[in-house]
């Protein structure tokens, strides 16, 4: 950039700023403004995991708090009931496309079966906190899937040596005529 385009940049900031000022003064943007100050959008947050589970690996949970305003969010994270604070942090705010914000934070853990994360969302416009939950399980498979594989093995031999023996026998039978 030079120096002409900065200094026009710098004038259209500071014009608007003026013109801006003015207009509340005068009262012309009055009732807009305060509808926007008196609007209050409660948050919807999600847990979800960043990675597949594997028992005893590093993971890492994913509280997305998103549609609030204003953006004046605190977010809390326990393990089992207790809070935890290793491992865990907060992003910026951004904004969305109808001005209200949304705000990703993360919990880095190692995870073990029947542990229960929870992520804690607190907000101005909640009447009280709003808590997601996670319980790790992993699962154990049974012997029914391994007992129909094997069924369906022996089942699909049974088809192919019976059609093998079949064909071949039509093909060396002696026609009657």
């Amino acid at each position: 950039m030079n120096f002409f385009t900065i200094l026009t940049l710098s004038c259209f900031v500071a014009c608007a700023a003026v013109v801006h000022k003015i207009s509340i003064f005068l009262g012309c943007f009055k009732n807009a403004t305060t509808e926007l100050m008196e609007l209050d959008d409660p948050p919807e947050s999600i847990l979800y995991l960043a990675e597949e589970l594997h028992l005893g690996e590093d993971n890492t949970l994913i509280c997305l708090v998103d549609q609030f305003f204003p953006p004046n969010i605190q977010v809390h994270w326990t393990k089992n009931g207790g809070v935890v604070s290793e491992g865990v942090s907060l992003g910026r705010y951004h904004q969305n496309d109808d001005y209200t914000f949304h705000q990703l934070s993360t919990l880095r853990f190692t995870p073990q079966e029947g542990d229960i994360y929870g992520c804690t969302v607190y907000h101005s416009a909640l009447d009280e906190p709003k808590t997601r939950f996670l319980e790790i399980e992993f699962s154990h498979p049974g012997v029914f899937p391994d007992v129909l594989c094997g069924v369906g093995l022996t089942v699909a031999l049974i088809g192919v040596s019976a059609g093998t023996f079949l064909g071949a026998r039509e093909r060396y039978t002696t026609p009657v005529v």
